[in-house]
């Protein structure tokens, strides 16, 4: 009886919905736009010549990075416009970068010092409530600024098209290639990659967006963030789970314009777990009579 009152109360909410989208034609249905990152790997056959400019051309990056990181905390910078034109100058002549590479790393910049402040009021809020070992795990997760540990890794920065480009590749090797700049301008590095089917279907049906080089345990890798759209699908039908102790599963189709029926309704029994339930109970029952309260904490 309790299982159809709450099925008729869902039916009430959940009607005028589905009856909206009945009538859904295909010229009102929208697409939802998604973006996603494919982490395709540098091919085996890049020579040690741009395996080396690749190598400068990251630790330069990270060196920008780290001036610009050094601004934010030392004037405490909040990411804006006029925070970039007042010491873009600077940074340029320091590292000795181009210019689009001096804004890229300004943006890494400024998203790392973000997500650094957005943490530390998180943490405290859960720290006075944590106990014990989940409080000693807490204590070694403390945010730190941006290179406290100094240079351990290189930092991977979002390239757009002013640097460089994804494109299909005219040889049989690969197919595809990055081509980005480099130190020395008007001067471009083509880097073949090795993507797989996954990369390949997810290449040719989206819109590509940016990407980063990253390089991980000796290898590189070209992370590609591509946007593109999945097709809405029609609201028909709308399935309810109740998830019980006693019963393990209760659920209720529920269809627009139409009564419900006793095929709509499913239950699902599990009669192994019942029985532990019950001797379970059963055996705090007893422990409790006996008055043994040590054994049942531990229970």
């Amino acid at each position: 009886m309790r299982v159809c009152l709450q099925a008729d109360r869902f039916h009430k909410i959940v009607s005028p919905i589905l009856s909206e989208f009945k009538g859904t034609s295909a010229d009102r249905m929208f697409g939802l736009h998604v973006v996603k990152t494919a982490k395709i790997p540098v091919h085996c056959a890049l020579t040690k010549r741009k395996f080396s400019i690749l190598d400068k051309l990251t630790a330069r990056t990270t060196y920008g990075v780290r001036l610009w990181s050094n601004l934010f905390d030392a004037y405490n910078l909040k990411g804006s416009y006029s925070d970039r034109a007042k010491f873009y100058e600077q940074v340029k002549q320091e590292s000795r970068l181009p210019a689009a590479m001096v804004q890229c790393c300004f943006e890494t910049a400024a998203w790392m010092w973000t997500s650094y402040r957005s943490q530390p009021a998180e943490w405290k809020r859960r720290m006075r409530r944590a106990k014990g070992k989940w409080r000693e795990k807490l204590l070694k997760r403390q945010p730190r600024e941006p290179f406290s540990n100094g240079f351990a890794r290189k930092i991977p920065v979002w390239f757009d098209h002013r640097i460089g480009s994804i494109e299909k590749s005219r040889v049989k090797l690969c197919r595809y290639v990055a081509r980005v700049s480099t130190l020395r301008r008007g001067q471009k590095l083509t880097i073949p990659l090795n993507p797989a089917k996954y990369h390949l279907d997810l290449l040719s049906k989206g819109t590509l967006k940016s990407f980063q080089i990253v390089k991980r345990d000796g290898r590189y890798f070209v992370h590609v963030k591509v946007e593109y759209e999945v097709p809405d699908q029609p609201v028909c039908a709308v399935r309810g789970i109740n998830l019980g102790i006693k019963r393990s599963v209760a659920t209720v189709l529920l269809r627009p314009n139409q009564l419900l029926r006793s095929s709509d309704f499913s239950i699902i029994r599990d009669g192994l777990k019942k029985d532990r339930l019950y001797r379970l109970n059963r055996r705090v029952a007893e422990l409790q009579q006996a008055g043994k309260w040590e054994l049942l904490k531990r229970t």
